[in-house]
């Protein structure tokens, strides 16, 4: 599954609950976000999925849960740690899982154009 970059929050969670409703037993999904994405999201959605075993998301920033998106600096990147809170509470929510990987956002994206 790919976004086009600048998806928000609430699109990537529908897209989650959308899968998780009409593919209940997915067992490995990779998704390309393009963009930034907040762990409370993926927290809140990852418990309905019974069956998961292998979460990948590819070119994605990890938002501070706490922190607004209208509010987030356009430059703001989370440290490794907290993607590894985010992995560990993941695995914790939903016991199939024994894989979620992700990889940075390769560079920030405004609209079409790469700087």
């Amino acid at each position: 599954m790919r976004f086009p970059f600048g998806a928000t929050s609430g699109i990537f969670q529908r897209t989650l609950q959308l899968v998780c409703r009409y593919l209940p037993q997915v067992k490995s999904l990779t998704i390309t976000v393009n963009g930034f994405i907040t762990g409370d999201v993926l927290l809140h959605e990852i418990p309905s999925f019974k069956y998961l075993k292998r979460l990948h998301l590819w070119e994605t920033w990890l938002w501070d849960p706490m922190i607004k998106e209208e509010t987030l600096p356009p430059k703001k990147v989370a440290g490794v740690e907290d993607w590894e809170v985010v992995i560990s509470r993941a695995k914790e929510l939903c016991p199939t899982l024994v894989e979620l990987e992700f990889s940075r956002l390769s560079r920030l994206r405004f609209g079409y154009s790469l700087y």
